[in-house]
């Protein structure tokens, strides 16, 4: 095993697996599909596609590219993936935008690819009376107290972007089990911002 000190702490996002009965991908399966790319501490919670391994430092792009590779020639799927540093995870919920109070009831939205922030902005307008968006960067936050599915901007939000953009949204309940996860991957302090 190579040294700990050696290596980075990466959350992979997939958009679109397990939803429906459609793309379906078992974790246990992409858990050791992601171990024989010789990424370590592979762990998830649940279906959806929320993992936390560690590699030897790479960008997000390359990580990005190879996975996406390796799932579709392993599942035959042609499945989106976003990776973050644990650093940048850590940020994005950090600067969440609303009170402690609207947190159960609000998701991020984590955003990638030129023309991405415009992309989530177009949700800004189509708000609710009760509902809040703010983009920061690279990752859209929506409140929604009535929830996503009366939502217009979050319907926004979740159709497939164009081709160059990537978007994947996680629930705040969701959002703090993956930093449990990092919380158990620490192989190395390295929070770089690298694309």
């Amino acid at each position: 095993m190579s040294d700990s000190a050696d290596r980075v702490t990466y959350v992979l996002l997939l958009r679109g697996i397990n939803v429906g009965g459609h793309n379906k991908l078992p974790m246990n399966d992409l858990k050791e599909m992601l171990r024989g790319m010789r990424f370590e501490q592979v762990n998830h919670y649940i279906q959806s596609g929320n993992v936390v391994f560690s590699s030897t430092p790479m960008t997000s792009d390359e990580l990005e590219q190879a996975i996406e590779v390796r799932i579709q020639e392993t599942f035959d799927l042609d499945v989106p993936a976003m990776v973050l540093t644990s650093g940048e995870f850590e940020t994005a919920v950090e600067r969440f935008p609303f009170s402690a109070d609207q947190a159960e009831k609000s998701v991020l939205v984590f955003l990638s690819g030129e023309g991405s922030g415009e992309w989530a902005d177009r949700a800004g307008p189509l708000a609710g009376e009760h509902e809040q968006y703010e983009r920061i960067e690279d990752v859209a936050y929506l409140h929604c107290p009535d929830g996503l599915a009366s939502s217009k901007a979050a319907e926004t939000l979740l159709t497939r972007p164009k081709s160059g953009i990537k978007a994947t949204m996680r629930n705040w309940r969701t959002v703090n089990k993956i930093l449990e996860l990092l919380s158990d991957t620490r192989p190395a302090a390295h929070t770089g911002q690298e694309r």
